[in-house]
């Protein structure tokens, strides 16, 4: 496998599986391989992409942070964060967890609203300084009400 490269597929998060007011997340893992010279470091990014699709909360457009370390991008709105995306490595295996923790603005329709496609950007370095990016999606499904059949119950 050349340096740098990283396979991930989507994620999808389902907000239908949340209480009120909690958050949750939904992870996944990357295959990354530093080749010959070896991983010096895997960071996230923020993607012109993500910043293109004016993604807002409560009316407020979200801004993007990386912290420090580059292993916790933060998308915020009104000083509230509305969600993370934390990079985390065990035994050479990174994973990528998307935590929603507020409500992003979207669509009303029928059917299950979606914020389709919210793209990252993971960048890596290898040991002698060369890069590679490659980015991943997460989709997050809004909870939407659903219909059951009602029963007529009459009383004598």
């Amino acid at each position: 496998m050349p340096d740098g490269i990283i396979r991930r597929p989507a994620v999808a998060f389902d907000e239908r599986n949340s209480s009120s007011g909690s958050a949750i997340g939904a992870a996944g893992a990357d295959g990354i391989d530093g080749g010959a010279d070896g991983i010096d470091s895997v960071t996230l990014q923020i993607p012109q992409a993500l910043e293109d699709m004016n993604l807002t909360s409560g009316g407020e457009a979200l801004s993007y942070s990386v912290s420090g370390d580059g292993q916790t991008l933060t998308g915020s709105a009104g000083g509230d964060t509305i969600f993370t995306v934390a990079l985390s490595e065990s035994g050479g295996q990174y994973s990528a967890t998307f935590t929603l923790a507020g409500e992003l603005d979207h669509a009303q329709g029928l059917g299950e609203n979606v914020a389709q496609n919210l793209p990252f950007t993971v960048e890596v370095t290898d040991g002698d300084g060369s890069t590679a990016e490659a980015g991943f999606t997460v989709d997050v499904v809004d909870d939407v009400p659903q219909a059951v059949n009602d029963a007529t119950v009459s009383v004598a």
